[in-house]
């Protein structure tokens, strides 16, 4: 069954300044030429009792937490052509999407070298966590400063952060189609009992607790951009 689904970005991009604080949204950000056109097969569930779904949308991605704007812009960017290479349909927040993944990245500066760490959480319907990937990145030499990480962290580093997060979702899920030759996935962990986001040492700019929401357009062939509010 065919279905379209514009990818992971054309979203309301939202950040709170305290966990009570109201939501705002950013200035309207056109991003062109990204709906995909993605094949799904039929329901299938493996021993764990995971279930690829075929229709409306295998993945949701409800929040990315941590880096900058810029940042969250080009790895969501990155993300969607990922899921477009490897098949993964990506629904809309408001969709009933069989998994939902919540986002996490940190950085840590060490002796002039900057490492991103990412994890994945992976929830189903019920809203129980059933996987978390997780994996480091390495992003270059740099001043000693998170700032400067963030800015080392350049399209190749989160093109290659996108590239094994999507191979182990599509992996660990079951989901997607035919994927491009064999990357080193990120680590499917246990599922613990309540959300752990990756270490980080005492970083310049703590991340907005409520993340930055990311949501899909279910219009293809149309401009992507995000919603002003």
């Amino acid at each position: 069954m065919r279905v379209s689904v514009a990818g992971v970005v054309d979203a309301a991009a939202e950040r709170a300044g305290t966990p009570h604080a109201a939501r705002r949204f950013i200035s309207p950000l056109r991003l062109a030429g990204l709906a995909l056109c993605l094949a799904l097969g039929a329901c299938q569930t493996d021993g764990s009792g995971m279930a690829n779904s075929g229709g409306g949308g295998a993945v949701a991605f409800d929040s990315i937490d941590g880096p900058p704007q810029a940042t969250f812009e080009k790895l969501v960017g990155q993300l969607n052509s990922e899921a477009e290479t490897r098949r993964v349909a990506v629904a809309s927040r408001s969709s009933g999407a069989a998994y939902r993944v919540k986002g996490y990245l940190a950085m840590h500066v060490q002796k002039g070298t900057a490492t991103v760490a990412y994890a994945w959480d992976v929830y189903d319907r019920n809203q129980n966590r059933v996987a978390r990937l997780s994996g480091e990145e390495p992003a270059g030499r740099v001043k000693g400063k998170v700032a400067d990480g963030w800015a080392a962290c350049d399209d190749k580093v989160l093109a290659r952060i996108a590239d094994k997060s999507m191979a182990s979702l599509a992996e660990t899920l079951g989901v997607g189609g035919t994927a491009p030759a064999p990357v080193a996935t990120a680590t499917a962990a246990v599922p613990a009992a309540q959300d752990e986001k990756p270490a980080t040492a005492e970083p310049a700019v703590r991340p907005d607790p409520a993340g930055v929401p990311v949501a899909a357009l279910e219009t293809s062939g149309t401009v992507l951009g995000y919603a002003a509010n």
